[in-house]
């Protein structure tokens, strides 16, 4: 937990960039994106089970979830 505390800087993860579009879906009641942010960090993106969610586990699991959500093939 201190290598994860002890970090410094921000990470910026959008749902889409300047000419695209980010998809809502009525039956998850919010983005697609927030959807999958909001999963991701309550523990799914913890691919290492050491029970801290990385920048680099959380921006995996968003890059493969969404694509896959929404049927596309590009990454974020």
């Amino acid at each position: 937990m201190d290598r994860v505390a002890g970090g410094k800087g921000r990470v910026i993860i959008t749902a889409s960039g300047a000419n695209e579009v980010s998809a809502e879906y009525d039956n998850i009641k919010q983005g697609v994106f927030t959807h999958y942010l909001v999963e991701g960090l309550n523990g799914k993106a913890d691919r290492d089970k050491d029970g801290a969610i990385t920048v680099d586990e959380v921006y995996q699991y968003v890059s493969e979830a969404v694509p896959r959500a929404t049927n596309q093939n590009s990454t974020l």
